[in-house]
């Protein structure tokens, strides 16, 4: 999920539909709405690093061509993540 919320520009979770007095906590179809990053008129370039427990790094970087001809633009991002962390890296 890091990785994928470093390109998240909005993000809404909103419950299932139903009564809770007789359906529970609106346990019918919640959904996730999310809207990524927006576009850059101009080229643009990015590069990030972050540092956490466990011996948590995260590196990023971005770039995007703006738009082309009013019309396209060619964007990407590449990341890298490694952790010694409890859950991700746990035996059972």
């Amino acid at each position: 999920m890091p990785v994928f919320a470093s390109s998240v520009e909005s993000l809404q979770l909103q419950r299932g539909f139903g009564k809770t007095s007789t359906n529970g906590a609106g346990a019918f179809g919640p959904e996730l709405k999310y809207a990524t990053d927006s576009y850059p008129s101009k080229q643009t370039g990015e590069i990030s690093s972050s540092a956490g427990s466990f011996n948590s790094l995260k590196n990023t970087v971005k770039f995007s061509t703006g738009l082309l001809n009013d019309h396209f633009e060619i964007a990407g991002r590449l990341s890298a993540m490694k952790s010694d962390g409890y859950v991700g890296q746990s035996k059972f």
